[in-house]
C-alpha cells in the first residue's frame, strides 16, 4: 500500500526501507550510472528524493562532477545520510512544496536527479514541474528515472501509475 509516511517510515524502519544499500546492485541504477556519465563531467549536482544517499554515494563514486547535494523530505533520512555519507551535503526538501518556504529559492544546479519516486509525487504534478524547472540551472540537465515491476504483477502505487504511459 503507498502511503507516504517518510518520516515515520525512517524513524521506525528496522531495515533499510526499498533496500536502497542494494542500489548498487540494480540494473536500473548500473544503468543510470552510465547514462550519467554520458554528460560529465558536471559542476553542482543535485538528487531529489534521495532517502539514506546511497544512490548519492553510488553516482558520486562514478561519475565526475565538483559537488552532490542529496535531499529528501524526511529530517531522519536527511540526518542518516549525512552519517553515512559525510563527502556528500545532504538538506531537506519537500519536492511537492514551495522552494522558497523551505529557503530553496534562488539555488540551482547543473544536474538535477530523481528516480523512483513519481508514484509518491505524481498527485502534486505541476508543483514538482515548477519546482524541477526552477532547480535546473540554464543549460543544465534532467535526469528522470522511474522504473516499473512488472505491469501485469501488483505493486505498490500501481493505483496512481500504473504504467510508463500513464506517467508520460
Amino acid at each position: 500500500r503507498l502511503v507516504g509516511e517518510f518520516e515515520q517510515m525512517y524513524r521506525k524502519s528496522a531495515q533499510v526501507p526499498w533496500h536502497q544499500d542494494r542500489d548498487p546492485d540494480r540494473a536500473d541504477c548500473r544503468i543510470a550510472i552510465e547514462l550519467l556519465r554520458i554528460g560529465a563531467p558536471y559542476g553542482t549536482a543535485l538528487e531529489l528524493c534521495s532517502g539514506l544517499g546511497y544512490f548519492a554515494q553510488f553516482v558520486r563514486e562514478r561519475v565526475p562532477m565538483k559537488s552532490l547535494t542529496g535531499s529528501d523530505i524526511s529530517v531522519t533520512a536527511v540526518e542518516r545520510a549525512r552519517g553515512l555519507f559525510p563527502s556528500i551535503s545532504f538538506e531537506t526538501l519537500g519536492l511537492c512544496l514551495e522552494l522558497a518556504e523551505q529557503g530553496w529559492l534562488g539555488k540551482s544546479f547543473d544536474l538535477v536527479i530523481i528516480r523512483a519516486s513519481f508514484w509518491y509525487l505524481f498527485p502534486n504534478m505541476k508543483r514538482v514541474v515548477a519546482n524541477l524547472h526552477t532547480l535546473v540551472n540554464s543549460g543544465g540537465y534532467l535526469f528522470v528515472s522511474q522504473n516499473f515491476p512488472p505491469l501485469d504483477s501488483d505493486f505498490v502505487g500501481k493505483e496512481v501509475i500504473p504504467s510508463p504511459d500513464s506517467l508520460m
